[in-house]
């Protein structure tokens, strides 16, 4: 596991783990037939189309080391002390295999460490390793609730998935979905018989540029052929977003200046040609965002402020924020977060002043080895909202993360976990 630094604003979940050369996108049926670390059998496309009206410009500040290699996972060990007394009460392992060219046969879950598969994904394929089979059986009985069969074009590009679905986990076939996609292998129509009639009672459409941006989305509810849900989006020559139709008729229209820079996003929320909302946007002489107002009602009252700063290597180092909606901005910030790396460019720290009175009320530190890999973060704070932990960890010469323990400094749950993988190719 290569650790991707964590937020100091949102919970560290130690048994979320991301693995180099894995698609993490277990539960849609895009599948890779890489390793699959999530046996979730929800097999809807996870698309957000409607037009987000907080238009972030943030700089992302997380920072990832690449691996020298790539190795898949082949078993987890997670285990958990729920009340902090250092004695972990549960745990659970999950297992891969895979064929010679390190395409996913199975992935086996315990989730009590008893010994017993709990539950189970498991692949067929072809002497090319593409998958002809995937079933899903989410209670290790013997009886997939997901079973799919796959078709592939003579460029071996993924066509088309048919999935059968044993909702009751009977043996019986409950309803079908039928999942196509173009040939550069996004999803370009999903159906779903819900009553086995052989007609489809959903329907949800995707088109694409040459590209790969989206530039259409349709869902019909009733599969009448009736589009309840359509979301269409146009882009200038640089790929930028220029226009959006929302879900339900809300438009949103993006204006850049000669550089690439954001400089306005208007917001109608019914579609009626009047903005609601208006963004404004300024960029340093190297296209970074440094300011970012807020005119929520369109009046000419600026009631949202966000103002960035960037160190030479042009990494994000500190952010005022100021909401004071209904009324005008004062020029005070809410509060301040500020940052610090290394020559790396990773984080270092991370910060957060609530009142940007000097006071630091919740703040993060990290530490790396000498190939710049995360062996620690501490974070605590005297704020309310502060999390109080120590996040340790080990890694292979390679990069990858072979232990852990997470502390939660006696506040919670406290975890550690152990794992094993396939030669780095």
């Amino acid at each position: 596991m290569l650790l991707r630094r964590s937020s100091l604003f949102a919970p560290v979940l130690v048994t979320l783990v991301v693995f180099a050369g894995c698609d993490g996108g277990a539960g849609n049926t895009d599948t890779s037939g890489e390793a699959d670390t999530d046996t979730d059998t929800d097999t809807d496309t996870d698309t957000d189309n409607d037009t987000d009206t907080d238009t972030d410009t943030d700089t992302d500040t997380d920072t990832d080391t690449e691996a020298t290699c790539t190795s898949l996972p082949l078993t987890q060990l997670d285990e958990v002390d729920a009340t902090g007394d250092g004695a972990f009460e549960s745990a659970s392992t999950r297992a891969f295999t895979y064929d010679d060219n390190l395409q996913l046969l199975s992935s086996l879950a315990d989730y009590d460490n008893d010994g017993t598969t709990d539950s189970r994904q498991d692949f067929t394929r072809a002497a090319n390793g593409l998958p002809v089979t995937e079933s899903r059986d989410a209670d290790a009985d013997g009886v997939a609730e997901w079973l799919g069969s796959y078709t592939h074009r003579a460029d071996e590009t993924k066509e088309r998935v048919d999935v059968d679905f044993d909702d009751n986990d009977d043996g019986a076939v409950d309803r079908r979905g039928i999942y196509l996609y173009d040939e550069n292998g996004y999803p370009e129509r999903e159906e779903f018989d819900s009553d086995l009639d052989g007609l489809p009672d959903t329907v949800t459409t995707y088109e694409y540029d040459a590209d790969g941006k989206m530039l259409d989305y349709t869902h019909d509810y009733e599969g009448d052929g009736v589009v309840d849900v359509h979301n269409a989006f146009t882009y200038n020559a640089e790929g930028d977003i220029t226009w959006a139709l929302g879900s339900y008729g809300s438009l949103s229209v993006y204006t850049y200046d000669g550089t690439g820079c954001l400089v306005e996003h208007r917001y109608d929320a019914f579609g009626d040609g009047d903005t609601d909302i208006l963004w404004t946007y300024e960029c340093d002489d190297a296209g970074r965002p440094t300011l970012e107002e807020m005119d929520y009602g369109f009046d000419g009252t600026i009631n949202q402020r966000v103002s960035k700063t960037y160190d030479a290597s042009g990494n994000l180092t500190q952010r005022d924020y100021e909401d004071r909606q209904p009324v005008e901005v004062t020029g005070t910030p809410n509060y301040r977060d500020t940052w610090t790396y290394n020559a790396e460019g990773s984080v270092l720290s991370e910060e957060r002043d609530n009142d940007v009175n000097g006071n630091i009320d919740t703040w993060s530190r990290s530490t790396y080895d000498d190939q710049n890999f995360l062996i620690q973060i501490e974070a605590g704070g005297d704020a309310p909202e502060a999390q109080h932990y120590t996040y340790a960890l080990t890694n292979d010469a390679n990069g990858y993360m072979v232990s852990y323990t997470f502390d939660d400094a006696g506040e919670g749950s406290d975890y550690r976990g152990a794992y094993t993988y396939t030669e780095c190719r």
